[in-house]
């Protein structure tokens, strides 16, 4: 238990691997076990969601302690504030059929990871099918308790997808990207407990083969996103430096201009990499800060640690109202002249013709 909490401490979203890994484990018992006892395993699950759940409550009664020492609360980070129990119950019938809308847009799909440049998607349905010919295997030869070993495995396997997707369920209005990562990698870890279950040298040794050949082809492929992953965020740095550079220049160059004035970028530095197809997702042809109005206000961090600057930036209301300006939608957008200039003591950036609403 106190692993648990260690375990969350370091990053939330390991509660989904965790779970997984307990139901993961029971299918394995299930299959593996020769004298099976119905009640015995059932009195086992319930222990190992006693713990859970006594793991949660210590971390969550841990961390509101250091909270109040250290006058805290919690970021608003991924959907991070919206975890509270009422909020989990009132959307469970929305959140649960999307833990399995998640497995199958990680594997088949474009939205979180790149699949068809790299033919995962092909990959995937193929070891999907071998999974399903090695789990059918292992359970019909299995002939004690035969069927009563059926049910629980298939109502685990149901299970299994809430479990991997259980941040959706916590935090409902996260975004399914690297915080439900942690849990989604763990489909090919049942796969692979499920394949080397197989110890038989007649011909489903050959399916156990192929299952292992189609895995070592995943790896590869995430290991060679992985890498162009690096470059496009590579090129999204470069790319920000330099726009970030010149503007800076430019801004230095303004006549009227005065180091304090306030800043006021009407958009994000838009940009996209030739490695971006080629990555692990769409968060690897990102922009340098976030792809919102928030990110806006990011650019600071950016100029500080690169540039060495200290900005100075307009509020979001004075964004608001500075946008909707017909002298500041007149403006043409970067880099073409004009397309910086004081307004009012502000000084204006307009990156594009896009604009940020309420």
């Amino acid at each position: 238990m106190i692993l648990i909490v260690f375990s969350l401490a370091l990053y939330q979203a390991y509660i989904a691997v965790t779970v997984s890994l307990i139901v993961i484990y029971m299918m394995k018992k299930l299959i593996e076990s020769k004298k099976f006892d119905l009640k015995k395993f059932i009195l086992e699950f319930v222990k190992y969601i006693f713990i859970i759940l006594l793991s949660m409550i210590l971390y969550l009664i841990i961390t509101k302690i250091i909270m109040a020492i250290c006058n805290v609360e919690f970021a608003d980070y991924k959907g991070a504030s919206s975890m509270s129990l009422s909020n989990i119950i009132s959307n469970i019938f929305v959140t649960i059929p999307r833990t399995y809308k998640d497995i199958y847009h990680y594997m088949f799909k474009e939205s979180i990871l790149y699949n068809k440049y790299w033919n995962r998607n092909i990959i995937n349905f193929i070891l999907g099918i071998l999974n399903v010919i090695c789990f059918g295997y292992l359970l019909l030869t299995n002939k004690k308790n035969r069927n009563i070993k059926i049910a629980l495995f298939l109502i685990l396997l149901l299970i299994l997808p809430v479990c991997i997707g259980l941040i959706d369920i916590i935090m409902p209005d996260t975004l399914t990207n690297i915080v439900t990562g942690p849990g989604l990698i763990c489909i090919y870890l049942y796969m692979i407990v499920i394949m080397l279950l197989i110890n038989d040298e007649n011909i489903i040794k050959y399916v156990k083969y192929a299952s292992a050949i189609s895995i070592i082809l995943l790896c590869y492929t995430n290991m060679m996103s992985n890498h162009a992953t690096y470059l496009s965020r590579n090129d999204v740095y470069k790319n920000y430096y330099t726009i970030s550079s010149d503007v800076l220049t430019r801004v230095n160059n303004l006549d009227g201009y005065e180091y304090g004035m306030k800043w006021l970028f009407t958009d994000n530095i838009r940009y996209s990499s030739q490695y971006s197809k080629m990555s692990n997702g769409a968060y690897a042809n990102d922009y340098e800060t976030w792809d919102n109005i928030d990110g806006i206000w990011h650019s600071w961090g950016f100029y500080h640690k690169y540039l060495g600057v200290d900005l100075y930036l307009a509020s979001k209301k004075e964004y608001y109202n500075y946008t909707k300006r017909k002298e500041v939608q007149d403006m043409p957008a970067y880099p073409s002249d004009g397309s910086i200039k004081i307004i009012d003591d502000i000084v204006v950036i307009k990156m594009s013709d896009y604009a940020y609403t309420h």
